[in-house]
């Protein structure tokens, strides 16, 4: 009984670490996101390879144009919020 409950208790212990590093890469992609544009621009051109692979997925030159899909959460955050349903109203 002493090992299943010393098992039980790591198996908790990792499983609070486990929502604290998704947290703090939560945190992480926010504060990327809202500094993407400075980072860009002031960004050497190895640093800008850096930040495509981070927020792409895949990158295609089709004949001229560059094609590519973004990687989650970045996809949402280029798109914006869908509003919600509202009745019109105006403030």
């Amino acid at each position: 009984m002493r090992d299943r409950l010393a098992n039980l208790e790591l198996q908790l212990q990792a499983q609070g670490r486990g929502r604290d590093e998704h947290a703090d890469l939560a945190i992480k992609v926010f504060e990327l996101s809202q500094s993407l544009k400075d980072k860009w621009v002031t960004a050497e051109s190895q640093e800008k390879w850096q930040l495509l692979e981070i927020v792409c997925l895949n990158l295609t030159l089709i004949e001229a144009y560059l094609d590519f899909s973004m990687r989650k959460p970045f996809d949402v955050l280029t798109g914006g919020l869908i509003p919600p349903d509202n009745r019109g109203d105006r403030i």
